[in-house]
């Protein structure tokens, strides 16, 4: 929760200091640190929830909660997965590879939202 009450100070900061440009121009240092500050801080939580996520650990439970939807929304029963064991491990690693990827994207797209306020901050 707090997370979202500081990105919503940052925007607001951001928009803020971003409309009073044409006021003073010192302003949009402000607006780029700001915007620069919230994209570093989304950057480093998803980053933090993706090491969490993807724990060896979490990994078991998940692929127990997938095999749980998979009964239930098809015509399989437990048995017929515990068989064929490598083949549904196989498909569960084919949908958690396209989840690294949007998660990875998500990180690459915010770190790359701060180098390039950061760079023109400099």
């Amino acid at each position: 929760m707090i997370k979202y009450i500081i990105s919503a100070v940052l925007g607001a900061l951001t928009i803020l200091f971003g409309c009073l440009q044409s006021v003073w121009t010192g302003f949009s240092y402000f607006a780029l640190s700001c915007g620069a500050l919230l994209s570093l801080m989304w950057a480093v939580i998803w980053l933090i929830d993706y090491f969490v996520y993807y724990q060896r650990e979490n990994l078991e439970e998940r692929y127990k909660l997938y095999c749980a939807v998979l009964v239930n929304t098809t015509a399989l029963t437990l048995d017929i997965i515990k068989q064929h064991d490598k083949i549904y491990y196989k498909k569960f690693k084919r949908t958690l590879l396209k989840e690294k990827t949007i998660d990875w994207l998500k990180i690459m797209f915010a770190v790359g939202l701060f180098i390039a306020m950061f760079l023109i901050f400099i």
